[in-house]
């Protein structure tokens, strides 16, 4: 057994034994119902999940469904998640009803035992209306539509606002592609990638529509007014019924509708006036995490002050507090240490670290409060968070300090007087030329002729990682058959350019992936693309790449304009997922 081996075993072995603990440190059990719907006609279908987060769950009691058939169910499942070091794992059951007759019904609480307590869901409300026959529908307006929702349209200045672009349907939608990316004027616009995507249901009007939340936008606005947000145009792929399968990833024709939202305007106010002298822009709900060291010190040392500020507002409009000391310090201008944006339950978070150097001019006890002043969106108003007081000790120092920052200046001439009557001459050995320079320009020379020997020795050993280099080397080997493919366009041998292209794309998300031959199936080489958060429009064109390969192999198309469209697809297939998941 090699070295490399016996590590990997290890390191399996560690974190098989860390699992239990990695899926219970965080202590933040909860059990929650939730259904996929509010209102729902009579004779059509709602889901209801309970679902427990970071336990293990025992004896699982489901409420009575008074008022409603239970069509399936309970039907159990189980993920098991990582982000940013922290796993969370998720037991749910799920329950397909459907209402008896209209009324406002009541789904009672499911209990549980996990961690030797009793778990208990909060009830649901459900009203069930009249159905309406959804044949009549003819109209595209009727039968699929999307919306820009926000979740908010009277909004302050700085105030993080989501707009969510939500399908609604009632013929089966096979795919969508955006055909415009609207300008968003007024706002600081970024895109949401991870928010709850499933499908759920609506009723409007009587009718019962499948809704799915196709994309999400954070907008900050950035000033007073009624600002737009534009339409956003979208083609649907409206499954042709009557279709039977005929081949393992063929998928169903489809008919084109484009389809647009209507123009939402959003109404943005100022902040309100006479806010405090310590506030600086920050807008939203923020935490204060703050830090003071050392607690004792003397004359000739510096003190430190952290403080960390979190929360959901514009992290550009957050400019850093002014630190209130007593007047026996010196504050010298504040650095920043950290500045992320990150994506937390559905909404754009961010957290700014600043680090103060603060001077003791004179020896005593003192005080240091940090506190930092945000505009609260709840409850709409300034909050000022004031950290626990610390208390300083100063001791009288020697005088000799070592701290080199250089406070804050006032204006001062910045031209210096230039020094005419200037010797200028070398000191010491040129380096230039010397036994260390040389040593120095052949170093690199040596480690990268050491490391090619190292790796042929690997190879021929047989330790190298053959899965990792094949995943590594996936997206030249498709290049290489895809430039194969080009060959059989430019001759138009249609057969052998189809060919070469579906050799390419299997070839390359079976190597990315490692999938094995017996495993290349459409729902697995979805389920690990999505795995990776890899995009639906990328997944959608690698399947419909797949796709037209077999389908111009099984009925022998010979079409140089299909050709050449084919073969652009798959060359940008590979390089868009090749850049998202490296």
């Amino acid at each position: 057994m090699t070295i490399q081996n016996m590590l990997r075993q290890l390191l399996l072995i560690a974190n098989f034994l860390l699992l239990p603990f990695l899926l219970f440190s965080q202590n933040n059990i909860s059990f929650e119902a939730t259904a996929n719907a509010k209102n729902v006609a009579v004779g059509s279908v709602l889901e209801v999940k309970f679902t427990l987060k970071n336990a293990r769950g025992t004896n699982f009691q489901p409420p009575k469904f008074g008022g409603f058939q239970v069509i399936s169910g309970p039907s159990q499942s189980m993920s098991t998640q990582i982000y940013n070091g922290r796993m969370t794992q998720e037991i749910s059951y799920s329950f397909t009803l459907m209402p008896n007759k209209i009324g406002h019904w009541t789904i009672g609480p499911a209990t549980i035992r996990a961690d030797g307590k009793r778990f208990k869901s909060k009830p649901i409300q459900i009203q069930a209306v009249k159905s309406k026959a959804t044949s009549p529908l003819t109209g595209t307006d009727k039968e699929c539509f999307v919306r820009a929702e926000p979740n908010t349209t009277d909004a302050y200045i700085g105030q993080q606002v989501l707009v969510d672009y939500k399908l609604y349907t009632i013929v089966n939608i096979e795919n969508y592609a955006t055909l415009n990316d609207p300008e968003y004027p007024g706002f600081y616009a970024l895109n949401i990638a991870r928010f709850n995507s499933a499908i759920g249901q609506e009723q409007i009007d009587g009718v019962q529509y499948t809704t799915k939340v196709l994309k999400r936008i954070a907008l900050f606005p950035q000033q007073a007014g009624i600002l737009p947000i534009e339409p956003l145009r979208m083609q649907l792929g409206i499954e042709i019924p009557g279709q039977q399968s005929t081949g393992f990833f063929f998928r169903k024709k489809t008919r084109p509708v484009q389809t647009a939202t209507k123009e939402v305007e959003i109404s943005v106010r100022s902040l309100p006036p006479n806010a405090p002298a310590s506030f600086n822009g920050a807008v939203g709900e923020y935490d204060l995490q703050t830090s003071v060291k050392p607690s004792n010190l003397t004359t000739d040392d510096a003190l430190t002050v952290l403080m960390r500020i979190s929360g959901n507002g514009d992290l550009k409009r957050l400019q850093a507090p002014t630190l209130t000391v007593p007047e026996k310090f010196e504050v010298y201008d504040p650095s920043i240490l950290d500045e992320s944006e990150r994506e937390k339950q559905g909404e754009l978070s961010g957290t700014k670290t600043l680090e103060y150097l603060v001077l003791p001019k004179e020896a005593g006890q003192y005080t240091i409060v940090p506190k930092f002043t945000y505009f609260s969106i709840d409850s709409a108003k300034y909050v000022t968070l004031k950290a626990p007081p610390t208390s300083i000790r100063v001791r009288k120092g020697t005088g000799n300090s070592n701290v080199k920052a250089a406070p804050k200046q006032e204006a001062q001439e910045d031209i210096r007087f230039i020094k005419l009557e200037t010797n200028l001459h070398p000191t010491g050995n040129s380096f230039f030329g010397s036994l260390s320079f040389w040593l120095l320009a052949f170093l690199p020379v040596l480690g990268f002729t050491g490391a090619l020997v190292y790796q042929q020795i690997l190879n021929k050993r047989g330790d190298t990682d053959l899965t990792l280099l094949k995943s590594n080397q996936a997206s030249k080997v498709a290049q290489k058959r895809l430039l194969t493919a080009k060959k059989h366009l430019d001759a138009k041998e249609s057969r052998n350019f189809y060919n070469e292209i579906s050799r390419a794309s299997l070839g390359y998300i079976g190597d990315k992936l490692n999938i094995s031959n017996s495993e290349m199936t459409k729902n697995n080489v979805c389920e690990k693309l999505q795995a990776l958060e890899v995009s639906t429009p990328n997944i959608e064109a690698f399947m419909k790449i797949l796709q037209t390969s077999e389908m111009a192999l099984f009925a022998g198309m010979d079409n140089s304009a299909a050709m050449s469209e084919t073969y652009e697809k798959a060359m940008k297939v590979v390089v868009d997922i090749e850049e998202e998941i490296g």
